[in-house]
């Protein structure tokens, strides 16, 4: 009687622990975006290439000074924010870091993705953006197309 109660125990926190930690898998693969900067505007900042983090929460007032990434008809863009407006909804100035001029258009809040909460260094991005490149992947096929013509080479020749 006993281990049928500890087991059913054991189960129930188990299932707790599994409804958990998927529900904080959840948030955070809804909470946080990942994006590649792909110019120079915001250099030194975020160099080209990076791959930065975005917090996505709703419902954040973003102040000058934050790095934001938006939408701006079909593309992204990071920038940080020099001057909040408010005209009945939020809008922000926002310029590259690199750039002489603000932008010319106030970013309304809605366009906001999120903030910039992490970026990745200049090795950690040359490291992940040859995991991602054509010649990793083409290295790859030979190596493992070759290590495993050898080993059942091997095995041929000893069996």
């Amino acid at each position: 009687m006993r281990n049928k109660i500890f087991l059913l125990l054991l189960l129930c926190l188990w299932l707790c622990l599994l409804f958990w930690g998927a529900t904080a898998l959840y948030n955070l693969f809804t909470q946080y975006r990942l994006f590649t900067v792909i110019s120079g505007s915001m250099e030194p900042a975020l160099h080209t290439g990076c791959i930065i983090v975005v917090d996505a929460r709703p419902d954040t007032i973003y102040t000058p000074g934050d790095i934001i990434t938006f939408r701006e008809e079909k593309e992204f863009i990071t920038h940080r924010i020099t001057d909040l407006y408010y005209d009945g909804h939020f809008y922000y100035r926002t310029q590259g870091d690199a750039n002489e001029r603000p932008d010319q258009n106030l970013v309304p809040h809605q366009a906001v993705v999120g903030r910039v909460v992490f970026a990745t260094g200049t090795i950690l991005t040359l490291c992940i953006n040859f995991l991602r490149s054509r010649l990793f992947f083409l290295t790859f096929i030979i190596f493992t197309t070759t290590g495993l013509g050898i080993r059942f080479r091997r095995k041929k020749t000893s069996g």
